[in-house]
């Protein structure tokens, strides 16, 4: 329960916190760092340090609290930061940039992650507390050396093009109202997506205990951590470059084939093998997904406020992201009908997400091809 909550608070903040300084990231303040760098030395210095707030927090409502105000700082970076590529990168090369960019997420995520792993396992209680500050203060690190690169790579280059004074009025014509119908369905098809990724993400663990055959399931979850990790990794940048040379729509319907097929092998499949690949499947569906996506928005959002729109795709990431939490109860309740059905559902409903949302975006939202 408790991480459900904080699992809402992390989307409320960011869908209020990243249009916000996305907006106020795309006016030109005079700084003589441009308009995101001051946003994102912000943002990064205080995820660093609230983060060490994390090991001697006593309560339920300290630890709220604590995360709020990480994630506060984390957003205030994170929302100009999504404008970086609209600012930097040419429209014809939007997917290799985005495939370069979800490549270093995804490869941040997963070394940050097994390197954490490995000090928390040594964790059992308090009594073992330089367990939990050697992973809080290994983040942190990671947080402050990424913001010091960020600085310095984003402060030798020349920020061009939002104008010193936007025009209301010229800056509304400037996004067409096709390209705004478009952003929707994007924002909608990306809801659906994070819906997917968010259930898998929050049960797997339960699943893999109880569900599928094998001797032991931390063992497992590194297997499934890593084919997800390498699949997604080696799949971004490559889709990002073919996006560039044939188009997006073939490589999108690719994502929805191996999207509906990895989930929906795991129904009848209970043993490590069939899993670990249904998680390949799923890892190609997100690789092509997260590349892709994000390459589309670039397309679509305006040079002179796309801080403030691109902000906007934190909503679709709240929807997502309540709606496979809230779905916990009927997993529950079906688990209690009959062995297993809550799972079988989850998978179901993930294998639908994953072929439906990279039709929708397919359909409604790319602009070439």
């Amino acid at each position: 329960g408790l991480l459900g909550l904080i699992s809402l608070i992390t989307g409320l903040t960011a869908s209020l916190i990243q249009p916000l300084a996305g907006f106020l990231s795309d006016k030109n303040t005079g700084s003589i760092f441009g308009q995101r760098i001051p946003f994102l030395i912000f943002g990064g210095i205080g995820v660093s340090f609230f983060s060490l707030f994390l090991v001697p927090v006593q309560s339920v409502l300290g630890l709220i609290i604590i995360f709020m105000i990480i994630n506060v700082f984390a957003n205030f970076g994170e929302g100009p930061a999504n404008a970086l590529i609209k600012d930097h990168v040419k429209s014809k090369s939007f997917g290799s940039a985005s495939g370069a960019f979800n490549f270093s997420r995804v490869l941040g995520a997963a070394i940050v992650l097994l390197i954490t792993l490995q000090f928390m396992k040594n964790y059992s209680g308090p009594e073992d507390s330089q367990w939990f500050w050697a992973s809080i203060i290994f983040i942190s690190l990671v947080m402050l050396l990424s913001t010091i690169w960020s600085f310095l790579s984003l402060s030798s280059q020349k920020i061009n093009g939002v104008p010193k004074k936007i025009n209301k009025k010229i800056s509304h014509q400037n996004w067409p109202k096709n390209k705004r119908k478009k952003f929707a369905w994007f924002v909608i098809a990306l809801s659906i997506s994070v819906t997917s990724l968010s259930s898998l993400q929050t049960f797997a663990i339960y699943f893999v205990s109880d569900v599928v055959i094998q001797n032991n399931p931390a063992q497992t979850i590194t297997f499934i951590i890593l084919v997800l990790c390498i699949t997604i990794g080696t799949i971004v940048i490559p889709a990002g470059y073919i996006s560039d040379k044939i188009g997006k729509k073939p490589l999108l319907l690719l994502a929805s084939i191996s999207g509906i097929l990895g989930p929906s092998l795991m129904i009848p499949f209970h043993t490590v093998i069939p899993v670990l690949l249904g998680c390949s499947l799923i890892g190609i569906s997100v690789g092509l997904i997260i590349s892709l996506f994000w390459a589309v928005a670039n397309d679509l959002v305006p040079k002179n406020y796309a801080g403030r729109t691109l902000g906007f795709s934190a909503v679709a990431f709240l929807i997502g992201s309540g709606l496979a939490r809230s779905s916990g109860f009927l997993v529950d309740w079906l688990n209690t009908q009959n062995h297993n059905w809550g799972y079988y559902f989850l998978l179901l409903l993930s294998s639908i997400c994953f072929f439906i949302s990279p039709l929708i975006v397919l359909k409604k939202s790319v602009e070439e091809d």
